[in-house]
This record gives structure tokens, C-alpha cells and sequence, in this order.
């Protein structure tokens, strides 16, 4: 049985590897114990002399506690939790096999269980055995620890790389938006530019009866410059920000509504906060902004708008007020889809839509940043 636990200890403590001199004195401590069984087994059965038996036990087990002595005070020098839950039974075991040692040299004849050697002896292999017990399971929790906090990093280290990827998507994404922007812009604009140019330059020349179509595709092309220019400002990954977004609108504004008579009221707070804002938001919400004005110049009868952006407690909230004379919702033009662009645009983007007629057509955007 000692013989197999010393072994089960090298292989339990890996002592090869992490202990080498200890690994190497169990390994001795091994061979002696089978050494001692052989030699015990021929004066056992090959002699009579029962008193040299006795005498033999007892170097024995004089021979084993200092063994024992031996183990822990390596087991200490190692500084090992897992040593030391064997080092300690090891030295329970000391005490009671020196306590199985005195009674059994006293010479007191064996009464009861209590006062016999063998029952001290025992009570010290069944401690030894369960502060090892207690160190296999101090072991399993260790590892499975290790194990965890292995599967943790491995875990987070795929998450790391998914969003490393998801990166990498993004930042090619945005530099396909700027290279298309960038062509627009070049190439498109200046062909829009071009043709809105000779128009202007055609109608100079030619016979009053085609200036009718000319100043219509000088106006288309003032139109498509524009909307190009919208869809430009919207991809380039430059401007995605609040206060690029509110200084586009409030261009806008008031290039759109210089010489309509209606006038602008404009309260867009320069001192903004850093948030990001994606092409997708900014487009959709100047597209709305864009289709309230054309609605207030066309249709309102208004004199004036107020376009109010303002900080709210969990958001930000932009609204559009004019004095016109409000929206009839119960006469609606059969094929106006404006208002419903609008509201469609803004559930797109999670955007909280309302109109309503307050002396005038009230508009309100509201965006929560939580």
C-alpha cells in the first residue's frame, strides 16, 4: 500500500517535472519500502526468531518516521499549497506512528482497541489519506480554474478578433464611401457644372422660343447639383458628427429659404458634443428638413420658420415651426407620400417622428443617445 500511495504522490504532484528532488527521494523511499517487504517476508517465513522480527519492525518504523521528517521539511522548502495538504498528513501520520511506536515497546498486554499499536498506526494512515483527499480536491479546483480562465481567454481573445474584423469591415467601408464621394464629386459634379453652364451660356444665344427648355435644364441641373451635393456630404465619413450635421442644415437653410419671404429663425447650438453621427442618420434627417421647407415655402402660406435643436435629458430633440396655416390631416393630397417619407425615413433610424399643427405645422425629431 506505501508503496503504490509514494507513487500515486509522484504522479499526483507531477514531481518529476515541478520537483525533481523530491520526485527523487520518493522514488528512493519506494524502492527501500520494497526492499524492507522482501526482507521482512524472509525472516518472516524463513526463521523462527520471532524477536528479530519485532526488532526489525521497529528500525523499520524508526527508519520510515525519519523518512517521514525527511518528506516534510522538503515538502516546506518547496512552499507548495498542494505539497502542503500532503506534508500534513504526512506529519499526522508521524505523530501517530510514533504514538503506535511507545505503546507497542511498553509492554503492556493489549486490552482493548484503544491501547492496541495497530489502531494508532491506522488512525494516522486514514488522516494521511484524507488530507490527500482534500489536496486532490484542492487539486480539481485549481485546474478546473485554469481550465475556465483558459476558456475565458480564449473567448475573449475571439471576441477581440471578431471586432478586430468588424473593424477592419467598417474602416473599409468608410474608405469605399470617401473614393465614391470623391468621384462624385469630381467627376459627376463637374459635369453637372458643365451642363447647368452651357445651358446659361445657350440661353444667351438662342431664339426666345427654346428658352422655355433651357431654363428648365439650367433648373434640373441646379437641382441634381444639389441633391448630388447632399449625397456626397452624407458618405464622406469626415462629416459624420453632430456639429457637421447642424452646420449642413443650417446652410442650407438659409441658402434654401433666401428669397422665398419666408424668414429664418435658426437656433442650432454651435458648442455641441462630440457625437458620431453615420451618413445614414444625417441623410435621412436633412432629407427631412429639406421636404418640412419645401412644404413650408409651397404650401403654409408662413412667414417665418423656427428651426430649434436643444439638448434634452436623455437626448436630443430638433423641431421645425412655422406660422403658416398648419396641416389639414383630413384633406391630405391622394398622392403626397411626403409626410409618410418622413415618418418612414425616421423609424429607418430610429428616430422619434411627430407633426402637429400648433398655431402653424409643428415638427419635432427627437433622438435618444442612451
Amino acid at each position: 500500500g506505501m508503496v503504490f500511495y509514494l507513487n500515486f504522490t509522484r504522479k499526483f504532484l507531477n514531481a518529476a517535472i515541478n520537483f525533481p528532488s523530491l520526485d527523487k527521494f520518493l522514488k528512493y523511499l519506494s524502492s527501500f519500502v520494497l526492499a524492507i517487504i522482501i526482507c521482512y517476508s524472509i525472516i518472516h517465513f524463513g526463521f523462527d526468531a520471532f524477536r528479530y522480527e519485532i526488532y526489525f519492525l521497529n528500525t523499520v518504523k524508526i527508519m520510515l518516521l525519519g523518512a517521514g521528517i525527511v518528506f516534510i521539511v522538503l515538502s516546506l522548502v518547496v512552499k507548495n499549497k498542494l505539497m502542503n495538504y500532503i506534508a500534513f498528513g504526512a506529519g499526522v501520520q508521524i505523530i501517530f506512528s510514533i504514538a503506535s511506536l511507545l505503546i507497542g515497546n511498553s509492554g503492556n498486554k493489549v486490552s482493548s482497541v484503544f491501547n492496541s499499536p495497530i489502531f494508532y498506526y491506522e488512525i494516522g494512515v486514514i488522516s494521511s489519506i484524507i488530507f490527500f483527499l482534500l489536496g486532490l480536491f484542492y487539486k480539481n479546483n485549481v485546474e478546473l480554474i485554469s481550465k475556465i480562465k483558459d476558456q475565458e481567454a480564449m473567448k475573449l481573445e475571439a471576441e477581440k478578433q471578431f471586432f478586430k474584423n468588424q473593424l477592419a469591415i467598417y474602416k473599409a467601408q468608410q474608405e469605399e464611401r470617401n473614393r465614391i464621394s470623391a468621384d462624385m464629386h469630381d467627376d459627376l459634379g463637374a459635369g453637372m457644372t458643365s451642363i447647368r453652364l452651357y445651358s446659361e451660356l445657350a440661353k444667351t444665344k438662342a431664339p426666345s422660343s427654346s428658352f422655355q427648355e433651357l431654363e428648365k435644364i439650367s433648373s434640373l441641373s441646379d437641382e441634381l447639383i444639389n441633391k448630388m451635393n447632399a449625397i456626397i456630404w452624407s458618405m464622406s465619413s469626415e462629416n459624420d458628427s453632430l456639429g457637421n450635421m447642424v452646420a449642413y442644415i443650417r446652410s442650407y437653410v438659409i441658402e434654401y429659404l433666401d428669397g422665398t419671404g419666408v424668414h429664418p429663425i435658426i437656433n442650432l447650438p454651435d458648442n455641441l458634443p462630440a457625437l458620431l453621427v453615420n451618413g445614414t442618420i444625417r441623410r435621412n434627417v436633412f432629407l427631412v428638413v429639406k421636404e418640412a421647407l419645401q412644404n413650408i415655402v409651397k404650401h403654409a402660406g408662413a412667414t417665418e420658420v423656427a428651426i430649434i435643436l436643444q439638448k434634452e435629458q436623455q437626448g436630443f430633440s430638433l423641431t421645425i415651426h412655422d406660422n403658416g396655416k398648419g396641416i389639414d390631416f383630413d384633406h391630405l393630397r391622394p398622392f403626397s407620400n411626403g409626410l409618410k417619407n418622413m415618418r418612414k425615413r425616421m423609424a429607418q433610424v430610429d428616430i422619434d417622428f411627430s407633426i402637429e399643427n400648433k398655431q402653424g405645422t409643428l415638427i419635432r425629431l427627437y433622438k435618444s443617445t442612451r
